[in-house]
């Protein structure tokens, strides 16, 4: 994923060691390294990530503010087994409901190129799957029954309405050319930009960077 810039990118200084932060992602917001799973119900089971690779995924995903974090907790981040992800992406956010179950299954699936990338992209990466587990949690319901996705709301006031103010899908988002046909891509996209570069979304997309400074502020 790449967008017009990244100039706005400033990464957090912080004094906690990368142990403490590890402890604070799995504590507070149920975020953790996640191990392979036998009979995986979202994939063949990925391997096990070192501390440091997770203390990089950590690293990059502090870029979203605490407040936005505890909206959409509890996911597990898996090390995926290839270079890239199945659409040719450094990293995927997955959900499913096992039949039967009122447990839903979530993960971010992290692929090898990730690694490879300056933090500001990563930070980009992360904050863009973290906003597709923002965008489908709704669909998680009560009782696991499940409901419309954020970015499938047509109401007044929906993400829906802000896009199409800004010039619908057919504008695109960025590079990624997902944005173009995809509301749910657009978010994720869009609420990337919302979390690594603020001024560049509200110069490009105003009715979008206004609705999400309503729902994230």
């Amino acid at each position: 994923m790449a967008v017009e810039k990244l100039s706005n990118f400033t990464a957090k200084t912080t004094t906690e060691t990368s142990a403490q932060r590890r402890q604070r992602y799995e504590t507070t917001y149920q975020i953790t390294n996640a191990v392979p799973v036998r009979n995986d119900p979202l994939g063949d089971p990925p391997d096990t990530m070192s501390d440091a690779k997770f203390d990089q995924v950590l690293e990059a995903l502090d870029i979203v503010p605490t407040g936005i974090l505890s909206k959409a907790t509890g996911i597990p981040i898996h090390l995926g087994q290839t270079p890239k992800g199945p659409k040719n992406e450094s990293a995927e956010y997955s959900q499913i409901h096992p039949k039967g179950s009122t447990d839903w299954k979530r993960r971010i699936t992290v692929y090898g190129d990730f690694f490879s990338a300056t933090l500001p992209q990563k930070a980009f990466i992360m904050a863009h799957e973290f906003g597709h587990a923002l965008d489908f949690r709704p669909n998680e319901g009560s009782g696991g029954k499940g409901g419309e996705s954020i970015s499938a709301d047509k109401a007044k006031g929906s993400f829906r309405e802000a896009l199409g103010k800004d010039g619908g899908l057919g504008k695109g988002m960025s590079e990624y050319a997902a944005t173009k046909t995809s509301e749910s891509e657009y978010f994720a996209e869009a609420f990337s930009l919302y979390i690594n570069q603020p001024a560049t979304l509200k110069a490009l997309r105003p009715n979008i960077y206004a609705y999400f400074l309503v729902q994230y502020p």
